[in-house]
Parts: structure tokens; C-alpha cells; sequence
């Protein structure tokens, strides 16, 4: 019994864990960022970002506060919408699908397993990228 207890007190304290930046999570360097093209799960049109939605993706990317899902439940993820990010090193990309519903975001780094994130509920990031494919993607 003393165990469930301890492990429940660790399982509230790490997820109760205040958001911490999304830059200090992932190895994504802003800076470095090459290009990005999103889409969305039912279009085949992809849209490369211009260079000026690229410095805005990275200064909405350098102040989204995020927190790591605890328990990811990847069946669940329904993504609405991604963005694939090129890094200038070669073969070095990012893929971030959004779940607008449930406020969480997919982060595939590479060919590496997907990490999920909650983010606050006042980030632009959604929006943005809802405007991205709403104004870019579907019309094309």
C-alpha cells in the first residue's frame, strides 16, 4: 500500500511540473532552421513556409511553453494538421503534428519515436498554423 501511495505522490509531482520552454526539450535550434513545409492529414498540398513564416514559426517555437505528456497515448493523437522542419545540418529534420482538440503537439525528431506535449492554452502556435494551411494548403 505504502508503495502505491509513493508512486501516486511521483506520478502527481512530475506531471504537475510547471511548463517548461519547448526549445529546452527538443534539439531543435531555431537558428538553424532551413526550411518547413506544412499540410494537413487529408490534403496531398504542401505548403513551404516563406522566409518571413519561417522567423515567425522560430519566435513562436522560441516562446512555446510546453509540458511533456506523461503517459503519451499515441492511438489517441489525432493530427490535424503538421509541419516538417529542414535543419541546415543535411538529413536533420523535425516533424510537429498537431492535435488542436486536445492542445497537444507530436514531436517526431528524425526517424525517432513520437514525444507529446501539452501546450498552454494561450500558445499562437495553433493558430498560426491553422492560418498557414487555411490561407496556403486548401486552396492550392
Amino acid at each position: 500500500m505504502l508503495l502505491i501511495v509513493v508512486i501516486a505522490v511521483v506520478l502527481i509531482v512530475l506531471y504537475s511540473k510547471r511548463q517548461i520552454a519547448f526549445i529546452d526539450v527538443t534539439e531543435l535550434n531555431t537558428t538553424t532552421i532551413e526550411s518547413a513545409q506544412t499540410s494537413y492529414p487529408e490534403g496531398l498540398n504542401w505548403h513551404n513556409l516563406t522566409a518571413d513564416e519561417l522567423e515567425q514559426l522560430s519566435v513562436l517555437l522560441n516562446s512555446l511553453e510546453v509540458r511533456k505528456k506523461l503517459i503519451p497515448n499515441v492511438q489517441a493523437f489525432n493530427a490535424d494538421s503538421y509541419i516538417v522542419i529542414y535543419a541546415k545540418e543535411p538529413e536533420t529534420t523535425f516533424s510537429i503534428k498537431f492535435d488542436y482538440e486536445r492542445n497537444i503537439i507530436g514531436l517526431i525528431e528524425g526517424q525517432k519515436t513520437m514525444e507529446q506535449y501539452i501546450v498552454e492554452s494561450d500558445s499562437k502556435l495553433f493558430q498560426f498554423v491553422q492560418n498557414l494551411i487555411n490561407n496556403n494548403v486548401k486552396k492550392l
